[in-house]
């Protein structure tokens, strides 16, 4: 136990003698939450790397959940009702008309420079 409260909580050798069993499962408890939501994270991060990678040369329709889905994600997607996932989909299709108007502006004023 000292080498997880020393080692990686970085806890002070006074203050982990001071915890009660239970407040030291607890702070354990909590570190390890942090840990897996950052590597959540960090996953996620790396599809959205990998997703703009492939983007540009995949089909129509190509969703970031495609290059890869996370086991923790798995019941997200049951949860969503008909109507949310309809909602995001409609925000989906008017991010991508904007952004294909910009590009569209923005190789014109490139055209005519």
């Amino acid at each position: 136990m000292e080498e997880l409260a020393l080692g990686q909580l970085h806890l002070t050798v006074h203050y982990f003698y001071s915890l009660t069993y239970r407040q030291f499962e607890n702070t354990v408890n909590g570190f390890r939450k942090y840990e897996d939501a950052k590597s959540k994270e960090q996953w996620g991060m790396t599809r959205k790397v990998m997703y703009a990678a492939m983007a540009p040369y995949a089909k129509e329709g190509f969703k970031e959940i495609d290059v890869i889905e996370f086991p923790w994600e798995e019941n997200i997607r049951k949860n969503i009702s008909d109507e949310e996932h309809a909602q995001m989909l409609k925000i989906e299709k008017i991010s991508k008309e904007f952004f294909d108007r910009y590009d569209l502006k923005k190789s014109k004023l490139k055209a005519q420079a």
